[in-house]
């Protein structure tokens, strides 16, 4: 298929500045034209714990990883190191799963959230999983 292959693989958290830094490094320092994420949702490790949490370096964090996402897109901007390609035409992907009780656009984030982060909300396709769940496929382009 004449693929290019990748000029790098990492595997690391995202939310981790030096990851990020590493990735962009494996590029030649420029952002990415598109971030394509199917992030963890439900049970996710903390970075850090304390005597408090029972010995368990782990519990459940009531986070959205997209608006997390959208957070560091919105500070790598802020410190000079943008994620996404901003000169139009990059792209987040990322899937967002969904149950029956709930609105997707609920679980996306505020338009205030997206203008820090310089994108906009392109394109939502829904996946049904089951009769309670779905995972809906979300597209935000930078502005």
């Amino acid at each position: 298929r004449d693929l290019t292959p990748p000029k790098s693989l990492l595997c690391g958290d995202f939310r981790n500045e030096t990851i990020r830094d590493m990735a962009r490094e494996s590029i030649g320092n420029v952002p990415f034209d598109v971030i394509l994420t199917d992030p963890p949702y439900g049970i996710r490790e903390k970075q850090e714990w304390t005597l408090s949490s029972s010995n368990y370096p782990w519990s459940l964090c009531h986070t959205n990883p997209l608006l997390d996402i959208v957070k560091i897109v919105a500070m790598d901007l802020e410190r000079g190191k943008p994620l996404i390609c901003l000169n139009g035409g990059g792209r987040l992907v990322v899937f967002v799963p969904c149950t029956s009780q709930q609105s997707i656009y609920d679980l996306l984030p505020a338009r205030e959230q997206l203008s820090d982060a310089m994108l906009s909300l392109e394109v939502m396709v829904e996946q049904r999983l089951n009769d309670s769940l779905s995972r809906w496929l979300v597209v935000f382009e930078s502005k």
